[in-house]
């Protein structure tokens, strides 16, 4: 028996994205505080596997909702875009990119090299959960005395859209429906 999985429509997606970035809008309610990391190695699936600069002037970056002393407060995404598929146009997933630069505090240390980056909801490192994570597509070396800079472009959160068919995925497979209609 084939099971469909159902699908995220535009609204949901792009209600989704920002409120992960923290700019679902203006209101407690939509509008989050998260906070960007970098890491040295990859995060997993689970969120798990970051490794933060143990620099002493290492802090996650705010990002969303209202700034915080010697942060930005700017809205550092774009809006949601809709990808589509080349041969039949079907849209196959909505994204979002960061479009401004997302300035860290002052590196008064050498933080290493960085490969990686996270979205979280905590401000405290080692704690949190992990919202979205990706790869730089440039890794940062922050020096001494040196502000690490995450170029505009360089984050790509997406949320895949199109159904499937299931019908080898044991966890989506119907159950036989015994009901007599009521719920």
């Amino acid at each position: 028996m084939n099971s469909k999985v159902g699908f995220i429509c535009e609204y949901g997606a792009k209600y989704a994205l920002k409120y992960i970035v923290g700019e679902g809008g203006t209101s407690t309610s939509n509008s989050q505080t998260r906070y960007l990391i970098l890491s040295s190695t990859p995060i997993s699936l689970l969120g798990a596997g970051y490794t933060e600069p143990t620099a002493p002037s290492y802090v996650r970056m705010k990002i969303g909702a209202s700034g915080h002393s010697g942060y930005d407060t700017a809205n550092y995404f774009g809006d949601v875009t809709a990808r589509t598929n080349k041969e039949d146009g079907n849209i196959t997933k909505w994204f979002i990119t960061n479009t401004t630069e997302i300035h860290f505090l002052e590196a008064r240390e050498a933080w290493g090299t960085l490969n990686y980056w996270a979205i979280l909801d905590s401000p405290n490192i080692n704690t949190g959960n992990v919202l979205f994570a990706g790869e730089l597509k440039k890794p940062l070396t922050p020096t001494a005395n040196s502000i690490p800079i995450v170029r505009a472009g360089q984050l790509h959160i997406f949320i895949p859209t199109q159904y499937y068919v299931a019908e080898e995925d044991e966890d989506l497979k119907d159950e036989e429906d015994t009901s007599e209609g009521t719920v």
